[in-house]
């Protein structure tokens, strides 16, 4: 649909560099949450859905993580509509990320709510894992590598993380071979 054509192409200028803010999707020809009220308006399900993924991506990828944790909570509660999709796998995978960038900074019953969800999420992807190693091991070896680092388990992180960027590189899955090097 055009929507989705629109909020991708402004996910790509953010990424480029070439929207105002490094944490907003808007520039002068368009307003994230003019877009999101459309969605909702209509009743577009799956727009809303890829809205709160992109944003939670972005936020993440830019840094922001408190915030991408935000979008990932309504990511997660829209994810029936784009169930079985990359878009869902990658909803899983991220709002895990978020959760352990937080969990530091966390109050105890905080971090035992992240860590529930956590391993909930590192379950579904070993499952996913199973049935399709190719693009799933890359994500369920960061994954498991920053639970080792919380751990305080720095040299298996390491380890895991090596393995993570050489599956991802095999796989073709660059981006995550770049993230998997970043943490």
């Amino acid at each position: 649909s055009h929507e989705r054509q629109q909020i991708l192409r402004h996910v790509v200028l953010n990424l480029m560099g070439r929207t105002p803010e490094k944490s907003s999707l808007s520039d002068d020809v368009f307003n994230e949450s003019t877009h999101l009220k459309i969605m909702e308006d209509i009743q577009y399900g799956t727009g809303i859905a890829l809205y709160y993924y992109y944003r939670m991506f972005i936020l993440y990828t830019r840094g922001f993580y408190r915030e991408a944790f935000e979008m990932s909570r309504n990511a997660i509660r829209n994810i029936q509509y784009i169930g079985s999709s990359i878009q869902e796998a990658d909803t899983v995978f991220y709002s895990s990320l978020c959760m352990i960038r937080l969990y530091p900074e966390s109050d105890p019953d905080t971090r035992e709510q992240f860590m529930d969800t956590i391993k909930g999420n590192i379950a579904t992807i070993a499952t996913w894992r199973e049935n399709c190693p190719h693009n799933f091991t890359c994500k369920n070896l960061i994954l498991d590598a920053e639970l080792a680092r919380l751990d305080g388990n720095y040299w298996h992180a390491g380890e895991l993380f090596d393995d993570a960027i050489s599956d991802a590189g095999k796989n073709g899955f660059l981006s995550m071979a770049a993230l998997a090097a970043e943490l």
